[in-house]
């Protein structure tokens, strides 16, 4: 059995998020400390306690979402199970980046902290924010934006797709849409990522990247702009500063990574996100999301004859 790992994004945390890990895995607790020290005493607190909003600013949901990837990853491996190739949603992408041997945790580790910290510091300067769009048609969608500085920023699935841009223009699109009786959801982010908002971020992590060890990783990784399989170091460089303000091509991400047969997919971090949108897109139960200790341990137990038959049911 071959196993697709994938890493979920922001919008999927939520305080108490990782607390098993945290108080019965000794894996657990060596990587809370590790980011315990980056980012202190008030980051775990606000991930074990709460409050919800203040864990949804994206200076703390970024490493917390990539704890959660990482520790995830750390488990599985532990107990035999590791990945035959790699993607991450958005933020996802950095533990994918982790988990397929392309960057050492300490740099992965610091990228976030770096990432998240300036891209909090752009968000405040412009207001911004995410909504999902349940539509299948890209060019009615666009003429929804219309006249507003807002854009795609994420091809979820075949009929739901992420705009991004300042919070006044995301409302009066919300307003256009709803009177056509199409549903969107504004996402629990704190700003308009994945748009040209993002670009000073791009333009910054392309400069912290060139200080960062890319490596030659073990396994290939989806890469998130263009939704290729890539394992050139420089190209990945690139590819992940651009990430910022480019749109997450995550249709295309699906198409490749199904192209496999005798595959398992395992949605890694926290929620189940990618789970409902790879069931959907398969149109059959074979995504599993994993981010619970009993998780880790039902997947590393389970017969590989049964494995295909069990996942989260798609949802609407």
């Amino acid at each position: 059995m071959n196993y697709v790992y994938l890493f979920s994004g922001q919008g999927a945390q939520k305080f108490g998020m990782l607390e098993d890990f945290y108080l019965n895995s000794q894996k657990g607790k060596e990587l809370f400390e590790v980011f315990r020290d980056k980012f202190s005493n008030e980051f775990i607190d606000i991930l074990l306690n709460g409050s919800q909003e203040r864990l949804n600013r994206t200076i703390y949901s970024q490493p917390a979402l990539l704890l959660a990837g990482v520790l995830v990853y750390e488990e599985l491996k532990d107990r035999g199970i590791t990945p035959s190739i790699c993607a991450g949603f958005s933020l996802g992408e950095y533990s994918a980046l982790y988990a397929a041997g392309y960057i050492s945790l300490e740099d992965v580790v610091d990228l976030i902290e770096y990432r998240s910290r300036i891209m909090d510091q752009v968000s405040k300067k412009v207001p911004g924010g995410m909504t999902a769009v349940r539509i299948t048609d890209e060019e009615k969608l666009l003429g929804f934006l219309e006249d507003t500085s807002v854009t795609i920023a994420n091809y979820n699935s075949k009929n739901q797709f992420v705009i991004s841009g300042k919070i006044e223009e995301l409302g009066i699109i919300e307003e256009r849409l709803e009177k056509e009786d199409i549903v969107c959801v504004r996402l629990s982010v704190s700003g308009a990522f994945h748009s040209p908002i993002m670009k000073e971020v791009s333009e910054l992590l392309e400069k912290k990247l060139e200080t960062v060890n890319i490596t030659t990783g073990k396994i290939p990784i989806v890469m998130n702009i263009d939704g290729e399989i890539e394992s050139d170091p420089e190209n990945i460089r690139k590819k992940l500063a651009l990430q910022a303000s480019y749109p997450v091509r995550w249709t295309r991400t699906m198409d490749v990574i199904t192209n496999s047969e005798d595959v398992k997919y395992l949605e890694c971090g926290y929620g189940d996100t990618l789970t409902k949108l790879f069931n959907k897109h398969m149109r059959k139960n074979s995504c599993l999301p994993i981010y619970s200790l009993a998780d880790v341990e039902m997947i590393s137990q389970m017969p590989m004859k049964h494995i295909r038959n069990v996942g989260g049911a798609p949802t609407a």
